[in-house]
């Protein structure tokens, strides 16, 4: 009968995991100028406003004939529906819009992780929508929330909602 020897400790395998602490180095953020902040906000506005421009000249015109009115709505509605989904999916993966991807900028959280789609939707911007509408106070926090980015983090009002940042890519 062989004896099976006893198994060697952790310490003296060779063929052990190295028992050496590995602290990988932090993923270097360097924050999104105010400037980079602007224009992807500008340029996030700017493909919605052809939509508002058409709906402004067509839909006037479309008093005259309902089934243009109903054609044109519609078109407007599809049009708005995809910039939104998009946005969303360019949220939902990478955390940019069209205008933050343009200019080269993400949300991330402040530890640097992915922001979650329903951290960015529910605290980031429905957030702010909403105490945006009260009477009011409503005009002061949007006021305060474009006006908190020139602190020295560059974070506005619904980046501290949400915890996070915008950092270049």
């Amino acid at each position: 009968m062989t004896a099976i020897p006893p198994p060697i400790p952790d310490e003296y395998n060779p063929y052990s995991a190295p028992l050496a602490a590995v602290d990988l180095p932090a993923p270097a953020m360097t924050l999104a100028s105010r400037g980079q902040r602007l224009g992807a906000a500008i340029l996030d506005g700017l493909v919605a406003v052809p939509l508002g421009i058409l709906a402004a000249v067509v839909l006037p015109m479309g008093q005259r004939n309902p089934n243009l009115m109903a054609l044109m709505i519609a078109v407007l509605v599809a049009a708005f529906v995809a910039i939104v989904v998009i946005n969303g999916i360019g949220i939902y993966r990478s955390g940019q819009t069209i205008g933050k991807r343009l200019l080269g900028i993400r949300v991330v959280r402040s530890n640097g992780d992915r922001v979650d789609f329903a951290r960015y939707i529910f605290l980031r911007w429905l957030a702010i929508a909403l105490l945006g509408v009260i009477p009011f106070i409503g005009g002061v926090i949007t006021l305060l929330d474009a006006l908190l980015i020139f602190r020295d983090n560059h974070k506005c009002l619904h980046d501290d909602f949400a915890d996070t940042i915008v950092i270049m890519v």
